[in-house]
């Protein structure tokens, strides 16, 4: 055991760093368990929290991975769980009671970008040949830990699995590309795993190893054409094993999917156009920035930024490897501002919101550049300053041409940046110098303290921005359990439970877009707010009167009493009394009561046809119509009114 802990030591040090570093983070923020702030934001709060508390109840046997009647209408889960629930780390979920979800929620952001610093240690190790210093490696490893996709997008929890897959699958095609075995099997693992835990950004992971194939065949020193055919032979079979490896959860979710509301494709989309300015990624580059629908953010720490721009001004590279790192360098900023390969690695889906959700392999290029300079540069007799200069003096020429021709934004930190960047540059020349050489271990150690200093400081600035507040999501859990609990032990049948107000929804504003507690209190209700719901599901629901939004949430604010009746609704939690409901005894929790529906029919009964709603017949004709079939008599649910002018 001993000696498996010290030939993996640097692996699991790293991991540790990143791991205390987070913790002190979130601790000095006031985050849970340390305090009242949690980084379940945005579609974390309003989606994953219930998802999280139904994967509890799923683990515990209460709940069903494959159908369940929290889902809409009730249908097969699949794809949910595919996509947001089958990460290794959400088995922890079972030690945390539904209320202390925050603090698991960020518990497993912290584990997630510590075993990124893990596996990026070990990409970087094994590419530049274990040459590479350790402490430049752990720098360049929390550079990638701690860039700003993982922090900014930190609330999209389940796609930060790619981020500590991918470095093992460009591990995986650079060994493949040096016609070593293991590389195959690691590429298939990795691929495979990646698209189980989650499809999406194992996808995404999938189309940049193949761009990351190209640049290795030619970055290969003595390669041939049988070489170079043995590679993608070998890179293609250890696709096809990895697609194999993921065929038990993907294969069905694929099935799944094609039954859904946004299971098509918007090829028009697919444009000659570009989306921004590309001169934006340079501010962009700066401390608490964040990506927006024209600009993208690639942020991690200016040590990468200034070991990715000296490659250039390097002697110890060939005109060759510039340039091909050069052109994909050019590929991958034009991923985030061109048109149709924004598409492309957005999955032929109009991404509309979480701007760029891939830039994370941006940022591991980045990295990579890093790690060839600092590999020749700290190797050298005499480590050479003048590339660092060069490149010092490059940035700042190129941030002043951006300054000078892009919209002055008060918010980019220009100073601050600066500062950073020239004292690292300092620091590195004192490494540098020879005769400074018997005090450089105290010089290493600052330059440790100063890259920490500024990865902590921009995740600092970009979390304190985003947080929830714990406390308020804890009560509400507490009383809505109690509640449904109670109700439940009133009532032991089958039936649906709605509601009029939901958690966070704002005072006498009636807006929100949480509508999964049936997923967190293990409930069946006729609101959902889920990526891929069944799109004839929520038709049926619009055509009684809840309207769809955005091909994906059912609105249900309001009881439609022969809506509710006619799907089972025999319950409605409501701050206001509701007319034609009857309230029953049971305690009031979020300031709701329970109202019981006289009306509501049995969830089964046979109904020989339904009609389709045309386009001439509005929500109230529909619904007499579908109370005709269903009774197999005319039935006037609601008649019109008479009118006049006055």
């Amino acid at each position: 055991m001993l000696s498996v802990l010290k030939k993996y030591s640097l692996y699991i040090g790293n991991f540790l760093f990143a791991f205390l570093i987070l913790s002190a983070i979130l601790f000095i923020g006031g985050f849970a368990p340390f305090g009242n702030k949690s980084l379940a934001i945005m579609d974390a709060s309003i989606q994953y929290l219930d998802f999280f508390a139904y994967w509890k109840d799923v683990l515990l046997g209460q709940n069903s991975a494959t159908f369940t009647f929290s889902n809409l209408l009730g249908s097969g889960n699949w794809s949910q769980i595919t996509y947001y629930l089958l990460s290794p780390f959400n088995l922890l979920v079972v030690f945390f009671s539904k209320e202390n979800l925050n603090t698991f929620f960020n518990l497993v952001v912290v584990l997630k970008l510590s075993v990124a610093a893990m596996t990026s240690t070990i990409f970087l190790n094994v590419r530049t040949k274990y040459s590479l210093k350790k402490w430049l490696l752990t720098l360049l490893a929390l550079s990638y830990a701690l860039m700003q996709y993982n922090i900014a997008q930190s609330s999209n929890i389940m796609w930060l699995d790619g981020v500590y897959l991918l470095p093992l699958s460009l591990l995986g095609v650079y060994l493949v590309t040096q016609q070593r075995s293991r590389g195959l099997y690691l590429l298939a693992l990795s691929i495979g795993f990646g698209l189980i835990v989650n499809w999406y950004v194992g996808a995404i992971n999938c189309l940049f190893s193949f761009g990351w194939l190209i640049l290795e065949i030619c970055l290969a020193e003595n390669i041939t054409l049988k070489k170079t055919g043995w590679s993608i032979l070998s890179y293609a079979w250890a696709m096809i094993i990895g697609i194999m490896i993921s065929a038990v959860t993907f294969l069905p979710t694929v099935s799944s999917m094609g039954q859904q509301s946004r299971s098509g494709l918007d090829w028009s989309l697919m444009t000659n156009t570009f989306r921004g300015n590309i001169l934006s990624v340079i501010p962009s580059y700066t401390l608490g920035a964040t990506s927006s629908p024209t600009n993208v953010s690639l942020f991690c720490g200016s040590l990468v930024l200034l070991g990715a721009v000296s490659l250039f001004f390097s002697s110890g590279f060939k005109t060759k490897e510039k340039l091909v790192l050069g052109i994909f360098l050019i590929i991958s900023l034009l991923m985030y501002y061109w048109q149709p390969l924004f598409m492309l690695f957005s999955l032929l889906k109009d991404a509309t919101s979480y701007w760029y959700r891939y830039s994370y392999v941006g940022s591991m290029f980045l990295v990579f550049m890093a790690s060839l300079f600092f590999e020749k540069w700290s190797n050298e007799p005499q480590n050479n300053i003048v590339p660092l200069l060069k490149a010092t003096v490059s940035i700042a020429g190129i941030s002043l041409v951006a300054w000078y021709f892009l919209p002055k934004v008060s918010e980019i930190r220009w100073v601050q940046s600066g500062i950073f960047l020239g004292m690292i540059v300092f620091i590195l020349c004192l490494v540098s110098a020879s005769h400074l050489q018997r005090y450089k271990k105290y010089v290493v150690v600052s330059l440790c303290l100063l890259v920490g200093s500024e990865l902590s400081y921009n995740t600092y600035l970009l979390i304190m921005n985003m947080f929830s507040e714990v406390k308020v999501y804890q009560n509400y859990v507490k009383q809505q359990d109690r509640q449904i609990t109670a109700l439940k032990k009133y009532d032991a049948g089958y039936y649906r439970i709605s509601q009029t107000k939901v958690k966070g929804e704002e005072d006498n504003i009636n807006i929100t877009a949480n509508y999964n507690e049936a997923y967190g209190f293990n409930y069946w209700s006729i609101a959902s707010y889920i990526s891929s719901p069944s799109g004839t599901q929520l038709k049926l629901l619009s055509d009684l009167g809840y309207r769809t939004e955005g091909d994906r949430i059912s609105i249900v604010n309001t009881s439609i009493l022969p809506t509710d009746s006619f799907l089972g609704v025999k319950y409605i939690l409501s701050p206001y009394p509701i007319k034609g409901l009857e309230k029953i005894t049971l305690q009031k929790a979020n300031e709701k009561d329970v109202y019981k529906n006289p009306y509501a029919l049995p969830l089964g009964f046979i109904v020989h046809d339904i009609a389709e709603r045309s386009n001439g017949l509005n929500v109230f004709d529909y619904e007499n119509e579908v109370y005709t079939q269903a009774a197999a008599i005319p039935t006037k649910i609601f008649k019109p009114l008479a009118y006049g002018r006055l």
